[in-house]
């Protein structure tokens, strides 16, 4: 029965301590994110945006693909749907580009069944699609001799006039076809958060943390289950702190009590009787001999059996055989209820005032 109470009691330590591990990532987390929360003006988490591609990916916002022409010093991009002079916004609504070119008045950017005229300073100056007499389904768009436009279409190629308000079908060669660049890194930095609009703040990467709902529907769940797990941890923490106080008081007036020549020990057992070592007093001699025996605060003893004549005595310590002396035996003093200690405690009053 003492033996199991013990290894239920290091169970309860065992997992005492392995709750806390778990818990203690997210009671960090929790601290961390708290206190950033309350100074959120200071540390400006407002106003600060993110700019780990990971997390902006984990909040669904992603890059975007960015295809580009190069026009003279200016760059013709699109993305999502809309046409850029640079980080300026042109047009929407335009599912794709397939080419951008400039020529001595105006620059021309063509989609897959139209094509922006633009002033050089990127302004529009018209918008011409099939009604125009533009043919559809362009794949390309290129220039001749600087000043003609030429579009390439699954059928054939086509070039206009000067102005680009006539497309005849030509089978002209050595035309200059427009071709995909890579865009400036602080050009694609700017068009980049201008797709993705004002970005995701710290602040409120610091709020998801703090309530777990970074990780979802699960991260509050988990949030619910780490406060469970802390009040079991504070509950168990106390039951701890409590049984160990009472066991050093326990010890404290044994000790009292042995000082004056009373307390409970392994030599007041009687046959088949057992008991919990709660300490061994006596020279550091003694002590160490028990220790060796395995006699050690926590160990069940017992006395399955008595000699003839009393002294020594055969106890049962960790499943072996040992056999003491009285003398020895009352150096191991054993656990005892509340009753028993205060029963010593009345003793070694009355000892002492005697004395």
């Amino acid at each position: 029965m003492q033996e199991n109470k013990i290894v239920h009691k290091r169970n309860i330590f065992h997992w005492h301590r392995q709750l806390g591990i778990a818990v203690s990532l997210i009671v960090i987390i929790l601290s961390a994110t708290g206190i950033l929360l309350n100074h959120t003006e200071e540390f400006k988490l407002d106003s600060a945006y993110v700019k780990s591609e990971f997390l902006l990916k984990w909040y669904g916002i992603k890059k975007p693909v960015i295809k580009s022409y190069s026009v003279g010093k200016d760059f013709i991009s699109h993305s999502d749907d809309k046409i850029y002079f640079n980080e300026t916004l042109i047009q929407k609504d335009i599912p794709a580009i397939t080419g951008a070119v400039i020529t001595e008045n105006f620059i021309a950017a063509a989609g897959q069944n139209e094509i922006l005229l633009l002033t050089l300073g990127g302004e529009i100056i018209e918008r011409l699609d099939e009604t125009s007499g533009i043919p559809d389904k362009i794949i390309s768009l290129g220039i001749k001799n600087d000043k003609q436009l030429v579009i390439k279409t699954n059928r054939a190629l086509f070039k206009a006039n000067d102005d680009a308000t006539d497309w005849k079908q030509s089978t002209d060669k050595n035309i200059l076809w427009s071709q995909t660049t890579t865009l400036p890194i602080s050009l694609e930095n700017t068009l980049t958060n201008i797709f993705r609009g004002e970005g995701l703040t710290q602040e409120r990467v610091m709020l998801d943390l703090h309530s777990g709902r970074i990780l979802g529907k699960a991260g509050p769940l988990l949030m619910d289950l780490s406060a469970v797990l802390l009040i079991i941890l504070s509950f168990t923490g106390v039951w701890m702190y409590v049984k160990r106080t009472w066991i050093i008081y326990k010890r404290n007036k044994l000790l009292a009590a042995a000082s004056v020549g009373d307390a409970y020990s392994a030599a007041d057992l009687k046959r088949g009787e057992e008991g919990v070592v709660l300490t061994v007093i006596g020279d550091e001699a003694l002590r160490q001999r028990l220790a060796a025996m395995g006699v050690m605060s926590g160990t069940v003893i017992a006395t399955p059996d008595a000699s003839i004549f009393g002294d020594p005595r055969t106890y049962l310590v960790r499943g072996y055989q040992l056999s003491m002396r009285n003398t020895e035996a009352a150096m191991i003093l054993l656990q005892t209820e509340t009753q028993t200690i205060q029963q010593l405690e009345k003793v070694a009053v009355k000892k002492s005032e005697n004395s």
